[in-house]
């Protein structure tokens, strides 16, 4: 690895929500205050720094999902309170609250250990805020069937259902899968990532801005 460049993918975040799954439950009961319920960011700082000690030079590390707009979660925490609701996309303000919590103890973490390893470039890739335009305004970006439903479940409001998975009959499934940002209520479909992708390597949502690096030592590792 010495010398390499490393991104931590997608399915890092979401093992790192598998790992936060007490606090979200825990935040079921601490609604507004995310401070109460202890996350588990720390264990992947380790992580990070473990991957700079065998040598890598260059790593993207991605935040975490606006989670209060995914289909799933939206569904386990239904409720009949409109105020825990953001009137402008549908999503639940709560959890969002919380993922940006975890966001900001994460980037706080990575720049101590950027301060820590000088030699090393560290980039935040903030997929809440790349993501949260999809949700703000789905039709701009083509996602006309809604940023909220998704496009493989098991049906309900938001088609999903914990019990009828994607996959598993008598689910169902659209066969215009670019239309919606949400894939079976816990991945996004491919359309949602390109804009997201897009978002980190030609716009503003990487800290530090891909487009500062070009030519660097960073990218060219």
């Amino acid at each position: 690895m010495q010398g390499s460049a490393s991104k931590l993918s997608p399915s890092a975040g979401r093992d790192r929500w598998k790992r936060l799954q007490p606090s979200i439950l825990c935040r079921t009961k601490h609604r507004r205050d995310p401070t109460v319920c202890v996350s588990s960011y720390w264990y992947h700082c380790l992580v990070h720094q473990k991957l700079i000690e065998l040598g890598a030079v260059t790593l993207m590390v991605p935040g975490n999902l606006p989670i209060g707009c995914s289909s799933s979660y939206l569904t386990l925490f239904k409720g009949s309170n409109k105020e825990e609701y953001d009137p402008e996309t549908g999503c639940l303000t709560w959890l969002n609250k919380f993922a940006e919590y975890h966001n900001e103890l994460l980037r706080n973490e990575l720049n101590v250990i950027q301060q820590l390893n000088p030699h090393a470039t560290i980039i935040y890739a903030d997929y809440y805020n790349a993501a949260m335009q999809l949700y703000r305004s789905p039709n701009k970006f083509g996602f006309t069937r809604g940023a909220l439903s998704a496009c493989c479940g098991g049906g309900g409001s938001y088609n999903y259902n914990p019990s009828v998975l994607c996959g598993i009959p008598p689910s169902t499934v659209s066969g215009e899968p670019s239309l919606y940002v949400n894939w079976d209520g816990l991945h996004l479909t491919e359309a949602a990532y390109r804009w997201i992708f897009r978002g980190l390597f030609e716009g503003p949502y990487t800290i530090p801005q891909i487009n500062t690096l070009c030519g660097s030592r960073a990218l060219s590792a």
